[in-house]
């Protein structure tokens, strides 16, 4: 599916810049596509996309988390509840709004979202607005309650993020006694309530010795299964995740060193040089932030997306339509310089360009990310070695 200059990732691809925090798009229409005729879905995309309909989004209703996890890049005060959060009524009037403006798609995601104790009830008003729901969660408060309200209120997917495949994994990524026993538990009354589930993970320094393990988990399953390693600074600029990232070398080792990651890959890069282009060439971002798709945090701020900070609108209190055409016109503002070094750069599409990552990174969308670039680099290389060639 094409989504602004680029395709969409195939389903092991991480995308180099923190799938797992739940950007909407690409993750929300990806995961239909699988589901509905490709043609119904590009059609739909390119009309959404032409007309600027927030057509997917997703929606961060907490920060706060049972988890302790050092590599979130939510700040640890907001996960352990001392931001402020929208009221059940703001959060469903803010999900009308959504509605009303078109979007079909919507995400759900924290912190760890199941931790409101008004869960159940923003998800049935979603589902009644006609909301295609996707969840992101943990799995550790997935109860039998919760497996029976996501039965009788089907998601299309809930995709549970592992941290390793043992408890002494498991305690020392999340800080959580018995953590690992209790995601397991929540993934398997999901199965066994027929629902449909999805694992990944982000693999870090403390991890990357279960990938494989984590692997056959979900082999065991039945279910897929994708990693991304790329982890930024937290939303207040604290850099200490960034000493659990792994390096890009090691990071493309482990995307490729899975054949079905290595092929979904190669047919990624393949796909990028049939894409049409649907942006302006000086356009600074490239993908469907801020043009069909957006992100709304626990306060009710609505962002382009989680990796955009530079433009934001407040939909909580000016409403979500004012606060999205604010968006829509920061995002078209957005221009590259006439000496943009990744305008004409052969492994663009390979490295997870993003300039939201970019000012992570350095404090300025202008100022590319080195480590995105050796991400590129590297993948660029794997692929010309093992398939001849590579676009120049």
């Amino acid at each position: 599916m094409t989504v602004g200059n680029r395709a969409m990732s195939t389903d092991s691809v991480g995308s180099g810049g923190g799938y797992h925090r739940g950007t909407g798009t690409a993750d929300n229409l990806r995961m239909i596509e699988d589901a509905c005729d490709h043609s119904v879905i590009e059609r739909l995309s390119e009309h959404a996309w032409r007309d600027r309909i927030p057509i997917s989004g997703s929606f961060a209703i907490t920060h706060r988390c049972n988890f302790s996890c050092r590599h979130c890049y939510v700040p640890l005060q907001d996960r352990t509840g001392q931001e402020e959060e929208l009221s059940t009524k703001v959060v469903t009037r803010l999900l009308d709004e959504c509605a009303e403006a078109g979007c079909l798609y919507m995400l759900l995601t924290g912190g760890e979202p199941l931790i409101r104790p008004d869960f159940a009830e923003i998800w049935i008003h979603a589902k009644r607005k006609g909301m295609i729901l996707t969840l992101f969660t943990n799995g550790s408060l997935v109860k039998p309650e919760v497996a029976e309200l996501l039965t009788d209120w089907p998601p299309f997917v809930v995709e549970i993020t592992l941290y390793g495949a043992s408890e002494e994994t498991y305690g020392n990524v999340t800080g959580m006694p018995g953590a690992y026993k209790a995601a397991r538990d929540g993934i398997e009354r999901l199965l066994s309530a027929g629902l449909k589930v999805r694992l990944k993970s982000l693999i870090t320094k403390s991890n990357r010795h279960d990938l494989q393990a984590m692997e056959d988990m979900a082999s065991a399953y039945g279910v897929r299964f994708r990693i991304d390693a790329a982890l930024f600074a937290r939303l207040d600029g604290d850099r200490t995740p960034l000493s659990l990232r792994l390096t890009p070398e090691e990071s493309v080792q482990a995307e490729f060193a899975n054949k079905n990651r290595s092929d979904d890959w190669r047919r990624f890069y393949s796909e990028q040089e049939r894409l049409p282009s649907l942006l302006p060439e000086d356009s600074l971002y490239d993908c469907g932030a801020g043009v069909m798709s957006f992100h709304i945090d626990p306060k009710g701020r609505l962002y382009p997306c989680v990796m955009v900070r530079t433009v934001s609108g407040d939909a909580a209190t000016e409403g979500f339509c004012s606060a999205w055409l604010r968006i829509v016109g920061g995002m078209r503002d957005r221009r590259t310089p006439a000496d943009w070094p990744c305008k004409s750069c052969e492994m663009r599409t390979l490295c997870g360009y993003c300039p939201g990552f970019f000012e992570f990174e350095s404090g300025s969308e202008m100022v590319p990310s080195n480590y995105l670039c050796r991400l590129g680099q590297n993948r660029g290389k794997i692929i010309r070695e093992t398939c001849g060639s590579a676009r120049r």
